[in-house]
C-alpha cells in the first residue's frame, strides 16, 4: 500500500495531524489537575472534548463535502486552537469555562 504513489505522505500527515486530537483528554485531565482541580472535574472537561468532538466531526465533514475542505478546515482549526490556547489558564480550566472552551475546542477540531 505504501508504494501506491503519495500514499506515504498521506499517512505520515494524517498520522501527526490526528495526534493532538488523540492526546487532548488525557492533557485536559492534566492540565485540570495541575491547576488545583479534581480529577472529576478533569474527566467532565475530557468529556465535553470528547463528545464535542464526537459530534463535531461529522458535521465539519458535511460541510468540508459541500463547499470545500479550505474555509471550514482553516476555520476550525483556527477556533479549535484558539479555544485550546485558552485553556492554559488555571482559572478556566477549573471553573465552567473550562467545559465550554473545550467543547468548542472539540466541536470546532478540523476533520482529517
Amino acid at each position: 500500500m505504501l508504494r501506491a504513489p503519495h500514499s506515504p505522505g498521506l499517512l505520515i500527515s494524517t498520522l501527526v495531524g490526528r495526534l493532538p486530537t488523540c492526546m487532548a483528554p488525557i492533557v485536559l485531565v492534566l492540565g485540570v489537575r495541575a491547576d488545583g482541580g479534581s480529577y472529576a472535574w478533569g474527566g467532565l472537561v475530557s468529556s465535553s472534548y470528547s463528545l464535542a468532538l464526537a459530534l463535531g466531526q461529522p458535521l465539519l465533514g458535511r460541510v468540508v463535502d459541500r463547499i470545500g475542505q479550505t474555509l471550514p478546515t482553516a476555520g476550525g482549526a483556527l477556533v479549535a486552537s484558539m479555544a485550546t490556547t485558552c485553556l492554559i489558564l488555571p482559572s478556566v480550566t477549573t471553573g465552567w469555562g473550562g467545559l465550554v472552551l473545550a467543547g468548542l475546542a472539540g466541536l470546532a477540531a478540523p476533520p482529517l
